[in-house]
């Protein structure tokens, strides 16, 4: 703003607006998803880890009872009890690898939609720039009209006055 003008924006309407607004819902929704998305896979990583924990003490505790001599039976229901586990990890990383490619889809959909707002505000400004430029020469404008209306007005009453005091003094 230049020339010490202050322009008043309550008269800029930003033709985009609802797109805007749009975009930024939809983020705020893809954001959502993506907050939940990270707090199943986090929910999920603990339960392979908590998977993974109970296989490795079973695996030590079948180990030392080899080294008693165990069972056989006991041994055997181990031993399927491990293949048990094995399976479940393996489920349970495939379902942490589906929710990690999820996370990823999601997060480059926000980024998408993150640079389509950003696009939209960067339209704003540019359009917010030419609404200030369109209405400073307005008041350019105006602020010369009056200048040039008080200057016949006072070029008037000078006038007027001159003549007065001119009658005055040839009264006299």
């Amino acid at each position: 703003m230049s020339g010490g003008m202050a322009t008043d924006l309550r008269g800029f309407v930003y033709p985009l607006a609802s797109v805007q607004h749009r975009y930024q819902w939809q983020l705020d929704i893809l954001q959502g998803k993506l907050a939940a998305v990270q707090a199943e896979l986090l929910m999920e990583q603990e339960h392979l880890a908590e998977l993974k924990r109970q296989m490795a003490a079973q695996s030590e505790h079948i180990s030392k009872a080899l080294q008693l001599r165990m069972n056989p039976l006991v041994h055997q229901r181990s031993i399927a009890y491990l293949v048990q586990c094995a399976s479940q990890i393996q489920e349970q990383e495939q379902r942490v690898s589906s929710l990690l490619e999820r996370r990823q889809e999601i997060r480059q959909e926000c980024i998408r939609q993150q640079q389509r707002l950003e696009l939209t505000e960067q339209h704003r400004l540019h359009c917010l720039k030419d609404y200030i430029a369109v209405e400073q020469v307005r008041q350019s404008n105006e602020a010369d009209r009056d200048w040039i209306a008080r200057s016949v007005w006072k070029e008037r009453t000078n006038a007027s006055q001159i003549q007065a005091m001119s009658k005055s003094e040839g009264k006299i």
